[in-house]
């Protein structure tokens, strides 16, 4: 893996060496991915403050401001965009204007999504059907919403039997200004294990899919039917949403 560094000013990009990739999943934690991962690029933007980042391959789906340097995370020292492609960056600096924050912003929630059964038809008896619903989250939504100032804020919820996966994803191609996306429901992060030869996303709690991202992600409303039943995947709107979705979303 290698870092294309370009800083302002510079007439040409720095090319860093960053780590083999046969070595990667063994750099994601702690120091190892500080020094493997932050540390060569470091040396080369000395006195930036705002870093523009388009990762790709593996790394697309890692955050970098969650890397730990010391007792801090990177995102303390740095204020860092993430870009779907290097090109985003031309039409950012090129119109500096359609970054200043609007007077009003959106923000927008996902929260008590029905998975399944709604709370209150959940008895001992089918205990265990997947993702039980969180009545918390809707308590959660409704009381940050009253925190917010309506005239700085526009609110949108997805609630409940609204809080689908189709709706999450047509999100990526409406016109919204700059604010908050605010999710409240269950996540998942899968172990591998080679000897599950099957395409459902789960088996038992572990997964027989190989790329990470499909492994990771989380539920919304209807998604106890393909999660209970072991359903192969086959990218339709089926409540699960895994990191590898969100990864082709704007």
């Amino acid at each position: 893996y290698w870092a294309i560094v370009f800083k302002g000013g510079d007439t040409s990009p720095q090319l860093i060496s960053l780590f083999p990739a046969s070595e990667l999943s063994g750099y994601y934690y702690g120091d190892d991915a500080y020094k493997k991962i932050w540390k060569p690029i470091e040396k080369e933007i000395k006195g930036c403050s705002e870093v523009y980042v388009a990762s790709e391959g593996y790394l697309k789906g890692f955050s970098l401001a969650g890397i730990k340097v010391g007792e801090s995370f990177l995102c303390d020292q740095y204020d860092i965009h993430n870009l779907m492609s290097t090109k985003d960056l031309i039409s950012i600096k090129s119109n500096p204007e359609s970054c200043v924050p609007a007077p009003q912003r959106d923000i927008i929630f996902f929260g008590g999504a029905e998975f399944g059964l709604p709370f209150s038809e959940i008895t001992e008896n089918n205990r265990g059907q997947g993702f039980a619903y969180l009545p918390g989250t809707v308590k959660e939504i409704n009381e940050i919403c009253q925190l917010l100032p309506l005239d700085k804020w526009r609110i949108h919820k997805y609630m409940g039997r609204s809080a689908t996966e189709k709706a999450f994803k047509k999100l990526s191609s409406k016109p919204f200004s700059s604010g908050i996306l605010h999710v409240s429901t269950h996540g998942f992060n899968l172990s591998y294990d080679k000897s599950i030869s099957n395409h459902a996303i789960h088996t038992n709690g572990k997964s027989g899919l190989y790329e990470p991202l499909l492994r990771t992600g989380f539920a919304l409303t209807g998604a106890n039917e393909t999660w209970t039943c072991e359903h192969p995947m086959d990218g339709t709107d089926d409540g699960i949403v895994t990191a590898f979705e969100i990864g082709d979303l704007n």
